[in-house]
């Protein structure tokens, strides 16, 4: 039973890698700094 359960977090996290390297390949095919710069700005100005 262990072994399922770590295959289920192994594909879970493969997923999740999945979703975010799909997410960056999109903001960099669009060149959008505009967007890049929407989502960072809010983070240096908390900082």
């Amino acid at each position: 039973m262990r072994f399922v359960a770590s295959s289920k977090k192994v594909i879970i996290l493969t997923g999740i890698g999945l979703i975010v390297s799909c997410i960056s390949i999109l903001f960099t095919h669009a060149g959008t700094s505009a967007v890049s710069d929407l989502l960072i700005d809010p983070i240096y100005a908390v900082y």
